[in-house]
Parts: C-alpha cells; sequence; structure tokens
C-alpha cells in the first residue's frame, strides 16, 4: 500500500477548486507582502479571489533549524512545499479548523513570525509547531515536533490532545 503525501492530500482536498469559475472561486484579504501567485481577477474592497496551486519554490528551513537548535518535522516542512493557498478548512467531528495560508510572497516571514511568537510564549521551547487554529474556540492547531502527531492546544490550561496520528491523516479526514 502507497503512503499518501501531504502534497498529494492537500491535492485531492483541493479538486474542489476545479469545477468552480474565477466568479465563484473564495475571496481572501490581501496579505501584506503577498504577490500575484495565486489571486484571480482584481481587489475589490481589500477582497481578492485565489485558487490553489502546486508550489513552484522551495522554501528550506536549514539555517533557521542551525540557528534555532531545533528540528522542524519533516511533516511541516512537506506542508510549506507543497501548495500556495488562502486558506484551507478541515473539520474533525464538531470542530473546524483553518490552516495558516501559504500565499507567494509573504509565506516565510509569516511562517517565521508565528513560530517566534510560539517559541517565545513557550519559554523559548519549540515542541510543538503551530499550523492553525479552531475556528469556534479559538484553541491552536499543532505539530508534535517529535512525533507528527496533530494537536489542539489550550494555551491557558497548558494541555495538548492528539486529533490525528499525522498532518496526512489529518487532511484526509477533511477531504
Amino acid at each position: 500500500m502507497t503512503k499518501i503525501t501531504i502534497k498529494k492530500a492537500l491535492g485531492e482536498y483541493f479538486k474542489w477548486f476545479d469545477e468552480m469559475e474565477d466568479e465563484d472561486l473564495p475571496q481572501i484579504g490581501v496579505p501584506l507582502g503577498a504577490s500575484d501567485g495565486i489571486f484571480v481577477g482584481k481587489e475589490n474592497n481589500g477582497l481578492v479571489r485565489w485558487r490553489p496551486r502546486v508550489k513552484d519554490e522551495y522554501f528550506d528551513l536549514i539555517q533557521l533549524e542551525i540557528n534555532s537548535g531545533i528540528t522542524v518535522h519533516q511533516s511541516v516542512k512537506d506542508l510549506l512545499n507543497s501548495w500556495w493557498f488562502g486558506f484551507l478548512r478541515i473539520q474533525i467531528e464538531d470542530l473546524y479548523f483553518e490552516l495558516d495560508p501559504i500565499i507567494p510572497g509573504n509565506y516565510k516571514s509569516s511562517f517565521l513570525l508565528r513560530l517566534l511568537g510560539y517559541r517565545d510564549a513557550h519559554e523559548g521551547k519549540l515542541d510543538y509547531i503551530p499550523i492553525g487554529m479552531s475556528m469556534e474556540t479559538g484553541i491552536l492547531l499543532v505539530i508534535n515536533n517529535e512525533s507528527g502527531e496533530v494537536c489542539t492546544e489550550d494555551y491557558e490550561l497548558h494541555t495538548y490532545s492528539v486529533i490525528a496520528n499525522s498532518l496526512e491523516e489529518f487532511l484526509i479526514a477533511g477531504t
């Protein structure tokens, strides 16, 4: 049996975009520093339509890993290097999660800012890597940086709950 990759799982998730006309695509606010790579049409009232596409550049985290003395879990690297997208919503049981966007032009600085902020809020540790949050509750969606499990984090209670054994499993659940 072939193991499904994050890139393939995202491809399955994004298939519904293939049947959409440009004017029916979802809209997002244009983030600072974003480039045109996924945007369709013109900006209107600060919003622009977008269409996901396979990523065409590689985000090498080696320097970050050397400088911080950590190794980022491979699933996070695979996520950052698979597809461009404006948003991605996954439902697990009764919770909806939104993954942080990967938008051409600003995704590197956006990821690094979130990662550094997360590290600072966790006493300089990166045992988990933030990748999104719950739409209803505001709890964080994180990857266990050792096991690769997808977890929710309740920052106030300092608790983590596993919701998927891997990012691939998590993404497949949302397709």
